[in-house]
C-alpha cells in the first residue's frame, strides 16, 4: 500500500469516525505550523523508514508526521504506529520503500514521454527560454524557488517526475551519446529511469532531483540547488564544465 493511500485511509477513517475516541485524537496541521514542529523534533530514522515518511518525535512525547508538507500529530509514537500498523496490515512486514514509489508514476513509457513531460514542465515553471544546457538549470532553480517561497504548500510529487526528465534530456545533451534506460529491479513496482552513455556509464536524474527536493528542501529546508547537485554529478564522471555551467 502506498502512503498517500495510507494517508487517504486515515483521513477517511478518521472523517467517519471508524476509530474510537483515543485513537481519533489526531491533530492535522498546517505547512507553517509543520515546519515550526520539525525544528523541535527529533528525526525517527527506522519509523521514518518503515512507513515511508518523515516522522519526529517531539519534546512533548507527541509524534509528527510530515508527509510531502502535510502534517499530522499524533499522541505518542506508540499511537501512530498502532494506528500505521492497522492501517498497513500484512503489508507492514515490508521494511523498506523505494524513494520513487508514489512519486514517479511511469515505466517503459517514460523513454517516449520524456520529451514533452520535460517541455511542459519547463512551461509550468515560466520558463520561456531554455536549452537543455547545463546553465539553464539555474533558470529551473530560481523559478522553482520562486514558486515554492510563494506556495509552501506547493505539491512536489507533481512536478517530481518532470524535473527528473527535465534533468535526463540536459544529461543527455552534456555526455556522449547518451540516452535514456528504464530498470525495474526485482521485487518493486517502480521503473527506475538511467541515463546510459556509450561507455555504459550510468548517471541518475531520479536521485539528483529527490535529493534537492525531498532531503534538502523538504527536510533541510534549504533552497532548491538542482543546477550544483548536476554540476558536481559531470564533474564526477569528469564531463568539462566551465565556471558558468556551460
Amino acid at each position: 500500500m502506498n502512503n498517500k493511500l495510507l494517508l487517504f485511509l486515515l483521513a477517511i477513517t478518521l472523517n467517519y469516525g471508524l476509530y474510537s475516541q483515543e485513537k481519533m485524537d489526531i491533530k492535522t496541521i498546517n505547512t507553517k505550523e509543520l515546519k515550526e514542529l520539525k525544528k523541535k523534533g527529533k528525526r525517527e530514522s527506522v519509523l521514518s523508514e518503515k512507513y515511508h515518511v518523515a516522522i519526529y518525535k517531539l519534546e512533548n512525547g507527541n509524534a509528527l508526521v510530515d508527509f510531502d508538507n502535510e502534517g499530522h500529530v499524533f499522541p505518542s509514537i506508540a499511537h501512530l504506529v498502532n494506528v500505521y500498523d492497522e492501517l498497513l496490515g500484512p503489508e507492514n512486514d515490508k521494511t523498506s520503500y523505494h524513494i520513487l514509489e508514489g512519486r514517479f508514476p511511469y515505466a517503459n513509457n517514460f523513454v517516449d514521454l520524456s520529451d514533452s513531460i520535460a517541455s511542459n514542465t519547463i512551461n509550468i515553471l515560466g520558463i520561456e527560454s531554455f536549452d537543455y544546457k547545463l546553465s539553464s538549470l539555474k533558470k529551473v532553480d530560481i523559478a522553482l524557488n520562486s514558486i515554492l517561497n510563494n506556495n509552501i504548500s506547493y505539491p512536489i510529487n507533481d512536478i517530481y517526475p518532470g524535473l527528473v526528465a527535465v534533468v535526463g534530456k540536459l544529461l543527455i545533451n552534456a555526455i556522449a551519446e547518451g540516452k535514456w534506460e528504464m530498470f525495474k529491479p526485482e521485487g518493486e513496482i517502480v521503473w527506475e529511469p538511467y541515463i546510459i552513455d556509450k561507455q555504459k556509464k550510468y548517471y541518475n536524474p531520479f536521485l539528483l532531483v529527490y535529493k534537492e527536493l525531498y532531503e534538502y528542501y523538504l527536510e533541510e529546508e534549504e533552497p532548491v540547488a538542482i543546477f550544483d547537485h548536476v554540476q558536481v554529478e559531470l564533474i564526477q564522471h569528469q564531463i568539462k564544465t566551465n565556471p558558468n555551467g556551460n
